[in-house]
């Protein structure tokens, strides 16, 4: 588990962003399968992508957020929504469990975050899901290509569209 309960001042660890008045950060898995060219997370990884299961990561989210009294958590994963499964699962625990928390600073892929079906955008929404990160690096094919992407500028377009439904704020860093 994330070593907070080491932190002898908590309470300057405890952030406050748009959506949410005590926060702290969370890291639920580590790497990125994609081999984007200019990303050190492939080189640091070796392509792998690790994650805790979605049983611990709501558990925790759970324990943290009654412990220090939290209404949010800023995810700090290279790539959080890497399997549509677990995504799912962990977004169910945190109905389930009626954690009511925001969460927020999710770093996934467009090319990943485009084959999510409906539902599961539905779940992102109800769990609290309030704002994602995609590193669009371009808005020009021939650079995403050079950088190896795998997606295309319009495919960034057709994400917002999704977050706008969803209700769920989109950062696209460039």
């Amino acid at each position: 588990p994330m070593p907070y309960h080491l932190i002898e001042d908590i309470e300057k660890y405890i952030i406050t962003d748009w959506y949410g008045n005590r926060m702290l950060s969370y890291m639920s898995s580590f790497g990125c399968p994609q081999s984007c060219t200019f990303c050190a997370e492939n080189t640091m990884s070796g392509g792998r992508w690790k994650s805790l299961s979605p049983e611990r990561v709501v558990q925790e989210l759970k324990d943290l957020s009654e412990r220090y009294h939290l209404d949010g958590f800023q995810f700090y994963d290279s790539n959080f929504f890497t399997h549509e499964a677990r995504t799912k699962k962990i977004c169910q625990g945190i109905i389930d469990n009626k954690l009511n928390i925001k969460w927020g600073n999710v770093n996934g892929s467009a090319k990943i975050l485009l084959r999510y079906k409906p539902e599961t955008w539905e779940l992102m929404t109800a769990s609290g899901c309030s704002e994602i990160l995609v590193g669009a690096e371009s808005g020009d094919d021939e650079i995403l290509d050079f950088l190896r992407k795998e997606v295309k500028a319009d495919d960034y377009v057709k994400v917002k569209r999704l977050t706008t439904k969803a209700h769920i704020k989109l950062w696209v860093s460039l």
